[in-house]
């Protein structure tokens, strides 16, 4: 984790001290978070950069396979959030905010702080009821892609050299606007839901880093031919990061309140 993710956890996390506490209203559930997607497969060469021409490297680096796909599990905790506005109390009997803190923990980790609110919106008898919930939150991603994988040679950039061996890894910060529907049942003292939702990252940004150096420039192509260090020859070259988008997708939810 470099250190804007860390600067951007202390701020997710001390938010949590602004929170006035209830003696009642916490929720827990388990369920899913969105990771990461848009990532492209590309052929990683100086070509370009290292001033070798046809003596250059490449190697075939398949980072589709990190996209974390549509399950990337989670578990929740939400408590109330008592806010005011120049004096003035916001939340009330009708107006309920909570804090909810989620952590995914699949191919790639999450934390995730909400501000959400739940508002009925059909009611089937005194237990059963729908709601749809809005939120505005912040996340942090981060995510293990493996190994660059074995070939001869080295690839050398302005950014560092990578070798056989070095790890990759993917990191993402974004806020975090979304919306849920849920369904939830009365059980005396206890209430169970269910929510489905969809979230989307603005002012997200994504990277991508071999051995903590950002992969950036002309160093991924579509396209190589020939052999490395003897006759290389690629072509469109392009950014396969440029559409990888974290912290966006489907959410799931199913739990409690008590």
């Amino acid at each position: 984790m470099n250190i804007k993710e860390k600067i951007f956890l202390i701020i997710m996390l001390s938010s949590i001290s602004f929170t006035a506490l209830a003696q009642k209203g916490y929720a827990i559930s388990a369920g899913s978070l969105p990771g990461v997607s848009g990532l492209q497969d590309a052929h990683l060469t100086d070509r370009l950069v290292s001033g070798e021409g046809s003596s250059s490297e490449q190697v075939f680096m398949d980072y589709s396979d990190s996209n974390s796909g549509l399950f990337n599990p989670a578990i929740f905790f939400s408590m109330p959030a008592k806010l005011s506005f120049s004096g003035i109390q916001i939340s009330n009997d009708y107006f309920k905010p909570m804090w909810e803190f989620g952590f995914g923990f699949g191919a790639a980790t999450v934390f995730q702080l909400n501000l959400k609110a739940d508002f009925e919106v059909w009611r089937q008898d005194a237990s059963t009821y729908a709601t749809v919930t809005p939120l505005f939150g912040m996340g942090v991603a981060s995510q293990d892609m493996g190994e660059v994988p074995q070939f001869p040679g080295q690839i050398n950039t302005k950014e560092g050299d990578f070798s056989p061996g070095s790890a990759i890894t993917m990191s993402s910060t974004g806020l975090v606007f979304g919306l849920k529907a849920g369904i939830n049942h009365d059980l005396g003292g206890l209430s169970t839901f269910a929510n489905l939702g969809f979230q989307f990252a603005l002012a997200h940004s994504t990277s991508v880093s071999i051995e903590s150096t950002e992969l950036e420039g002309q160093i991924h192509a579509k396209n190589c031919s020939g052999q490395s260090s003897l006759d290389l020859e690629c072509s469109n070259y392009f950014d396969p990061f440029e559409d990888a988008r974290g912290l966006t997708g489907l959410t799931i939810q199913i739990g409690a309140n008590f």
